[in-house]
């Protein structure tokens, strides 16, 4: 069995068989795991039946109890407590198929005594959750940028437009206005409310009269757009 704690083994065997000197040994004496699975109950429409669904499983939590023996024991010890006080998540690693598909994480809680009458002789209990990194939340756009994208698109809009009305204020449909420019004279007809557009025209004078009509007469000029 293998189980890791990013570079700590739980089980190894650490020493020098020649010498017969035992550095460290760690075992895991115990180990269990605790999981729940999220089932939704799904009603079919126009009937009394239902679907049962498996919706995932919440995080994991794994229980731990072991012993570090040896005179380098206390090192791997020292290591659990950092990664306890630092928080982690932590990449875990196990040969066990329940435990596979668990990649990251995080000391819960970690408690280790000295075993009475025996030197360097440790006995530990440690629960790890599962950790799973949550999704990146989508940044909205700040409300200063779509202002200033808005303002953006009105410069690089350059358009011409009005309505027609007659002596009484009414809308004129369907009537010929004629726009001289730069590039030369455009005819556009009113809609059924007597307004005409022309759009995206290039910088320059223009002048806008209606057809028959000597009374109506607009001049404006489009400047050449910002590079800023």
């Amino acid at each position: 069995m293998t189980v890791k704690l990013d570079d700590l083994e739980l089980t190894t065997y650490i020493g020098d068989d020649s010498q017969g000197t035992l550095k460290q040994v760690r075992t895991i004496t115990n180990l269990k795991v605790k999981y729940d699975r999220r089932l939704l109950n799904s009603r079919i429409a126009s009937t009394e039946g239902s679907v049962l669904s498996d919706a995932g499983r919440h995080a994991m939590i794994i229980l731990l109890s072991g012993t570090f023996v040896g005179e380098d024991a206390v090192q791997g010890l020292k290591f659990l407590e950092d990664k306890h006080r630092i928080g982690g998540p932590f990449q875990f690693v196990s040969d066990l198929t329940l435990l596979a598909q668990v990649k990251n994480v995080l000391i819960e809680s970690l408690a280790i005594s000295a075993m009475s009458g025996r030197k360097n002789f440790y006995i530990y209990e440690m629960v790890l959750r599962e950790y799973n990194e949550p999704p990146a939340e989508e940044k909205a756009p700040s409300q200063d940028k779509d202002a200033k994208d808005e303002i953006d698109k009105e410069k690089e809009i350059d358009d011409i437009k009005g309505q027609v009305l007659d002596a009484n204020g009414k809308p004129v449909p369907g009537t010929t206005v004629i726009v001289d420019g730069p590039n030369g004279q455009t005819k556009l007809k009113t809609d059924e409310e007597g307004f005409y557009e022309l759009l995206d025209v290039p910088a320059g004078k223009y002048t806008v009269t209606v057809e028959n009509r000597n009374d109506v007469k607009v001049e404006r000029e489009i400047k050449k757009k910002s590079t800023d």
